[in-house]
């Protein structure tokens, strides 16, 4: 019987454990496509579902309930939550004690989804097919490779730790963030097309 004891709060913890992981991608699929703005020139997005980008590289997302993450990359720590009508929240805290309250960059909705040339929300955060294989080769002797695979220059923002240049893909018209943190493309992904304007 103490045998038997024992072995009833193991199994418990082990059903507890399993519901806990298994309700964990639900929670993650209520992150809505994101594209906003904080003070600092700090810029975040998100496919729906996720993952989260702060300046182009991905963040480490703590789920904090169903409506209520935070993502942290290089200093900077985005809080969000997820309103009842699907509309999001969002505030930073950085380096210094620096706070503030960060806002949508980009429209969203029909209209500008059907304008030609601008990146569809759902690419957001994804990797273009042609460009997989940079992702964390050097900067300075790839920069030739985005050119010669179709990509034309746009403009550069620069960001405590690295940078964020803009190409636009000239198949399709589409933007692309490629992030640059030490000297190596850490990210290479589609983002909002007003990014790419001069």
């Amino acid at each position: 019987m103490a045998f038997k004891s024992i072995l009833t709060p193991v199994s418990a913890l082990a059903l507890a454990a399993s519901q806990i992981l298994a309700s964990a991608p639900a929670s993650l699929a209520a992150i809505p496509a994101l594209n906003y703005t904080c003070p600092g020139k700090i810029e975040v997005y998100a496919p729906k579902g996720g993952p989260i980008y702060i300046n182009g590289k991905e963040a480490k997302l703590k789920t904090l309930n169903n409506n209520a993450y935070e993502a942290t990359s290089a200093g900077v720590t985005i809080s969000l939550t997820i309103n009842p009508d699907g509309t999001a929240d969002m505030s930073y805290t950085g380096p210094g004690r620096s706070n503030g309250i960060c806002s949508a960059s980009a429209k969203t909705g029909a209209a500008s989804a059907q304008k030609p040339g601008n990146t569809p929300e759902n690419l957001y955060g994804s990797v273009p097919p042609k460009l997989k294989d940079l992702v964390g080769a050097k900067a300075g002797q790839a920069e030739g490779q985005l050119t010669s695979r179709g990509y034309a220059y746009k403009n550069t923002v620069t960001f405590e730790g690295g940078k964020s240049a803009y190409y636009v893909e000239k198949s399709t018209g589409y933007c692309v963030e490629v992030g640059t943190v030490d000297g190596r493309y850490s990210s290479i992904v589609y983002n909002s097309s007003d990014r790419c304007v001069k």
